[in-house]
């Protein structure tokens, strides 16, 4: 179906808006779990199709419609990820009939990222880009510099771990500068929470003002290697953009 679908880079899905009854026809055809035509009255509704990648990863593989809403131009479509998800669901095609009030020319699909809250500290967004290293250990950051170890407060990595074993709800705040052999430095506040569960990764990089998320069910965790290097990371396939916290001669 990807031929006469819209494709969505960011989430890796399909969507497709059927609006009347031919089109309709077409895919029920190919579809077997779609609605009977007897639910849709497509005078005052719309079907929403949406198909996922062939392959998901892991923290986003049980996915479902969450939210649907409509500005002037554009329509709106959230999916997020199941509370408990199953791992063992192979579904890739999920549908919804729609208030027709809510079609637009344009549609586009996003899936949900919750924004972490450190206990204790503010917004990246609303941080200075003059923060410093100093700022960062007067806040009670984890504070680190071309991975070397800022702050004194390390082994609160080790208590987060901890937590989490013992499933209870912790956060934590990692600064973390790098200025390369040109002197060009970068700053990334990385927010991490656990709650339910579930990790929960901001990622803010406080020069250009970007940020990236990742949830994830499976464990952090803390790996030593040579060279004087320890890793915390989540365990997931190569490809995942699984994040990572790095320091070294710790």
């Amino acid at each position: 179906m990807a031929n006469d679908m819209t494709w969505n880079q960011k989430p890796r899905l399909y969507h497709k808006i059927i609006s009347d009854e031919e089109e309709y026809n077409k895919y029920k055809s190919r579809i077997n779990e779609l609605p009977n035509l007897e639910e849709i009255h497509f005078e005052e509704n719309f079907l929403l199709i949406i198909a996922n990648e062939n392959v998901r990863r892991l923290h986003e593989k049980d996915l479902t419609i969450s939210e649907i809403t409509a500005d002037e131009t554009t329509t709106h479509i959230i999916m997020k990820q199941k509370e408990n998800p199953d791992y063992n669901n192979d579904n890739n095609i999920w549908y919804a009939i729609v208030d027709r009030s809510l079609l637009r020319k344009n549609a586009d699909v996003s899936i949900e990222n919750r924004k972490v809250e450190v206990d204790g500290c503010i917004s990246a967004e609303e941080l200075p880009k003059s923060y410093s290293v100093e700022n960062a250990i007067s806040d009670g950051c984890i504070v680190l510099e071309n991975n070397k170890v800022k702050s004194n407060n390390i082994e609160m990595l080790d208590e987060f771990i901890e937590d989490t074993e013992k499933g209870e709800k912790s956060s934590i705040r990692v600064y973390s500068k790098f200025t390369d052999s040109n002197g060009e430095e970068t700053i990334y506040i990385k927010d991490v929470e656990y709650l339910n569960g579930i990790y929960y990764f901001n990622n803010y990089n406080l020069k250009d003002s970007e940020e990236s998320y990742f949830n994830s069910f499976t464990k952090l965790q803390k790996r030593n290697s040579s060279y004087g290097i320890v890793y915390y990371w989540i365990e997931e396939d190569e490809n995942s953009g699984a994040p990572f916290i790095t320091i070294q001669d710790y």
